[in-house]
């Protein structure tokens, strides 16, 4: 009996140090290619209310920034105070489209990578009724994503 329980005492103490000697290893995750791109806000994702539901996160990587451009009908997107939070404001038959330009980097020292800035331009009329977002790659001309919403004043 006094053998076992030895051995036992010894299995434990064996099993204690190694799960203590266990090396912690650092996964990194690279972050690249990313889009996030919803409607912020409760309710039917289709439907964009006035003051209540009309804000919007869009959030893209730098090295994506340059080849992508949001195609906006029916309405532009108006920068709020919070981070990649835009809001939506209704203007019927027109065509917006948001892009990102490089930031004036004279008299910052020089960076490996470039910064953006959001930039809003008119890019004609529409005959839609409703408010259509694409987002489209500039670089394969292509739409990437199409989401359409039905407008609501109150």
């Amino acid at each position: 009996m006094k053998k076992n329980n030895f051995f036992i005492f010894l299995l434990l103490l064996l099993a204690h140090s190694v799960l203590l000697s266990q090396e912690n290893t650092k996964v990194k995750i690279r972050t690249q290619d990313q889009i996030y791109f919803f409607k912020i806000g409760e309710g039917k994702d289709s439907l964009v209310t006035k003051n209540k539901t009309d804000l919007f996160y869009y959030k893209i990587s730098d090295n994506k920034k340059p080849s992508i451009a949001l195609h906006i009908y029916n309405a532009t997107f108006q920068k709020t105070n919070q981070e990649n939070v835009f809001k939506l404001i209704h203007t019927p038959g027109m065509k917006y489209r948001l892009i990102f330009t490089e930031a004036n980097t004279e008299s910052k020292p020089a960076k490996k990578t470039p910064s953006y800035k959001e930039q809003i331009e008119v890019d004609g009329t529409t005959d839609l009724k409703e408010i259509k977002i694409e987002l489209f790659d500039l670089k394969s001309e292509r739409v990437l994503l199409t989401n359409n919403f039905v407008y609501k004043e109150n």
